[in-house]
C-alpha cells in the first residue's frame, strides 16, 4: 500500500510511517512489515496534509450531515459531472451524450476517452465523465484502448484509475476543475448497495462459475479482501473509494465542497430533471437510459452480518456525511 499514516512519535532521525491497509515502512528504507490497520481515510488525510492538500488535525475528520437546503445562488454558466463509480454514472453520461446528438457505441462510445490526450477540447461541461475531454489530472497516462488514466504518485506510486473515476480530492487540479470552472453535481448511493453493485460488476467482468460465487459467504470474502484487507485505495479502478473523496476536499464535509449539487440515487429520477432545468439542460434526460446493475446470474444476495459491519466500518464517513443508515 502506498498511502501513509502516522504510526508513533519520532524519537530519532529515522521517521517511521505506516502504510494504511497493513504495511509499515521507513523513510530510511528496509523491508516492510505487515500490521493491522483499518483507517484508510485517516491515512490519506495525513499524507494529503504533508502535501499541503489538507489539515492534519484529526478533528477535521468529524462529519457533518449534508444539507440539501443549502443556498445555491449565483449558479455558474456550465455544469460538470463528477462520476462516483457505481452510482448510475453511465446513465448520466449517456444522457448528456444523447442530448448532444451523439451515439454511444461499443467501439467508440464517447469523444473524451481517446481525445482526452490533448488532441481535442470542448467547452466546459459539454460532455461528462467518461466523455469529458477536458479532465485536467496532474499526472496522466493515455492508453489507446482504455483512455486517460490519472494518479497521484506522492500518494499511490504507480497505481492509476480512469480519469473520470479518479477522486478529485486527491488532485488539486481536479478540485479547481470541478469546483471553480463550472458548478458540478454528483450522485451518491447507500454504501452497502454500492458495494454489492461492485461485487456484481466484478462477477460480470471476471465471470466465476458455480453456486458458491452467488452465496452470501462469497460476498463476505469479497468484502474481507476488498475492504478489511485493502492494500490499495485505487483498486478496482477506484470503484471502492469512499464517496466523500468525490464530494469534499480531503474527503471532509467541513472542508471546501467540490461537488456543489449532491443527489441521492434513490430519488435521482425526480431531482435530476429539476437540476437540469436550472442550468438550461432540459434536453438532458434519463428517460430510456437508466443503468441497472449487471446481471450476474445470482439474483438477490443477502449480506451477512460480517459484510454489513465491514462496509459500515470502511465507509463510515459516507454514512455520516450523506445521512445513510
Amino acid at each position: 500500500m502506498m498511502i501513509l499514516a502516522p504510526h508513533q512519535p519520532c524519537l530519532s532521525n529515522e521517521t517511521e510511517l505506516v502504510l494504511a491497509g497493513g504495511w509499515r515502512g521507513s523513510s530510511t528504507g528496509g523491508p516492510p512489515q505487515v500490521i493491522e490497520s483499518h483507517q484508510p481515510a485517516m491515512a490519506v488525510l495525513f499524507v494529503m496534509a504533508l502535501l499541503g492538500l489538507a489539515d492534519a488535525d484529526g478533528s477535521s475528520l468529524l462529519q457533518t450531515r449534508y444539507s440539501p437546503g443549502e443556498s445555491e445562488k449565483d449558479l455558474k454558466g456550465c455544469l460538470s459531472f463528477i462520476h462516483i463509480p457505481k452510482t448510475m454514472g453511465g446513465s448520466i453520461e449517456l444522457a448528456r451524450l444523447r442530448a448532444a446528438g451523439l451515439l454511444w457505441t461499443n467501439t467508440n462510445y464517447c469523444l473524451g476517452r481517446l481525445e482526452a490526450a490533448g488532441h481535442h477540447r470542448e467547452e466546459p461541461g459539454a460532455q461528462w465523465g467518461t466523455c469529458d475531454a477536458n479532465i485536467p489530472c496532474s499526472h496522466v497516462q493515455v492508453n489507446e484502448h482504455h483512455g486517460m488514466h490519472c494518479s497521484q504518485p506522492d500518494l499511490f506510486n504507480d497505481t492509476w484509475c480512469s480519469a473520470w473515476h479518479f477522486p478529485p480530492s486527491f488532485d488539486p487540479q481536479l478540485v479547481s476543475y470541478y469546483a471553480d470552472i463550472c458548478d458540478s453535481f454528483c450522485v451518491v448511493r447507500h454504501p452497502l448497495d454500492r458495494f454489492i453493485s461492485q461485487y456484481r460488476y466484478w462477477r460480470k467482468v471476471a465471470p466465476r462459475e458455480g453456486p458458491g460465487f452467488c452465496s452470501a459467504e462469497q460476498l463476505e470474502l469479497f468484502a474481507m479482501k476488498g475492504l478489511a484487507k485493502q492494500l490499495n485505495l485505487l483498486a478496482e479502478d477506484c470503484h471502492l473509494v469512499p464517496q466523500v473523496y468525490y464530494a469534499f476536499q480531503d474527503g471532509n464535509p467541513q472542508s471546501k465542497r467540490i461537488c456543489r449539487h449532491v443527489l441521492n440515487m434513490t430519488d435521482a429520477a425526480e431531482q435530476f430533471p429539476k437540476l437540469m432545468q436550472r442550468y438550461g439542460l432540459e434536453n438532458v434526460t434519463l428517460e430510456g437510459v437508466h443503468e441497472h446493475d449487471p446481471d450476474d446470474g445470482c439474483g438477490e444476495i443477502a449480506p451477512t452480518t460480517k459484510t454489513i459491519e465491514l462496509v459500515k466500518q470502511f465507509y463510515h464517513q459516507d454514512y455520516t456525511a450523506f445521512g445513510f443508515v
